[in-house]
């Protein structure tokens, strides 16, 4: 009795997260169960008609969500249920559809690589959908050690639900394994805007409006307004394309919540041209201007794209980097090095200056090697989407 006594107060002082957790599930699967229910009822009831008309429909034809059927003859026992007939019905979709499964490795390259999967960090997540009530569910774990020694607060389980409700709008819910939890919702109300909400267990929450006005001048301004726990935001967006839709402009300028400073704006420019030349380039020209950024509160970048027969090849350069990147349907490479050498080891990365290197094969499923070279040795990681 005595060696029960320390496991009971062990299990006493076990943190309820994992508990929360449950719940939620159990009260999202519920609710998931009661909004199938109805769907479900209704594929039953379109089974027993059927079966009681006698002769099994043979599919003629289907376009979209619907299906055209010959029937032998319809129901019940006079001389028009002997006649054959035509009818038009929709597909149900089915009640549980597998759309994707996640897995990534993480870790250095000198030790922790060589004894995967431990300690590396890994990451797990799967998604399921449910046609019939347009609802997704997706599930992702995080283990940032595999040991079996490491704190059990840093694994986390995390679950997200989204889901369109009649009357209300489209819904998401996110709960963690540590007792974090958030709440979503999005609905669009006419000659209004698009409303979205959000809370979270840490206290913060948000409410913004965001409306499309009609184009002056050639010119289509969107406004975004609303408000967080640190104050008012404002944000707003200006539009502008070429008569033959070649070249666009934007602009978007937007206040930090609870700043109204005019030294506190944020400011995005970017020009855009598309299909010059031969069809094949394309050219991108960014800057920003936010006080915050670190060392200069300006940055500006440079992009640059061209279709060829194997592939499409792209080239950018901003303030700290340059990056080369070839795709086609098979996958794509990438490499990018930093603008300077500031390293503290001028031996790290490439001659001291930071680079990334990334390899993916496939678009669906697709496997995604990367690797980062900074100071210690390489960082790298292994993505599996299927």
């Amino acid at each position: 009795m005595k060696s029960q006594q320390p496991r009971r107060a062990a299990a006493s002082r076990r943190p309820k997260s994992s508990r929360l957790l449950t719940v939620a599930l159990a009260v999202a699967a519920c609710y998931i169960c009661t909004c199938l229910r109805g769907s479900e009822d209704e594929a039953f009831s379109l089974k027993r008609q059927r079966k009681a008309a006698g002769p099994v429909p043979k599919v003629l034809y289907r376009y979209g969500d619907y299906e055209l059927k010959y029937v032998p003859r319809g129901t019940g026992s006079g001389f028009l249920a002997n006649i054959p007939r035509v009818t038009v019905e929709k597909i149900l979709p089915p009640l549980l559809s597998f759309r994707s499964l996640v897995g990534a490795m993480e870790g250095s390259w000198d030790r922790e690589i060589q004894a995967l999967p431990d300690p590396t960090q890994n990451t797990a997540g799967i998604r399921v959908d449910f046609p019939r009530v347009q609802g997704k569910l997706m599930v992702a774990a995080t283990d940032p050690s595999g040991n079996l020694d490491a704190d059990p607060a840093t694994k986390v389980l995390q679950a997200n639900y989204e889901q369109p409700v009649s009357g209300l709008g489209d819904l998401g819910l996110q709960v963690r394994s540590n007792g974090d939890w958030g709440g979503t919702l999005t609905k669009e109300v006419k000659d209004f805007g698009l409303v979205r909400t959000a809370i979270s267990s840490d206290s913060d929450w948000s409410a913004t409006v965001e409306r499309t006005y009609q184009p002056v001048q050639g010119v289509t301004p969107t406004l975004n307004y609303g408000a967080t726990q640190d104050g008012v935001r404002v944000k707003a967006k200006f539009d502008k394309a070429s008569k033959d839709k070649r070249i666009r402009g934007t602009y978007v300028v937007q206040n930090p919540p609870g700043l109204y400073g005019f030294e506190d704006l944020i400011h995005d420019a970017r020009v855009e041209a598309t299909d010059f030349f031969d069809g094949r380039h394309s050219l991108e020209v960014a800057g920003k201007i936010d006080r915050d950024l670190p060392k200069q509160p300006w940055r500006g970048s440079l992009k640059y794209k061209v279709k060829t027969r194997p592939g499409d090849l792209e080239g950018s350069l901003d303030m700290d980097r340059v990056r080369l990147k070839a795709s086609n349907e098979r996958g794509q490479v990438m490499a990018a090095v930093g603008t300077r050498a500031n390293l503290m080891d001028p031996n790290s990365g490439i001659a001291g200056r930071p680079a990334e290197l990334e390899l993916q094969v496939g678009n669906h499923p697709k496997v995604i090697a990367s690797a980062k070279l900074r100071e210690g040795p390489p960082k790298v990681r292994l993505d599996v989407l299927v």
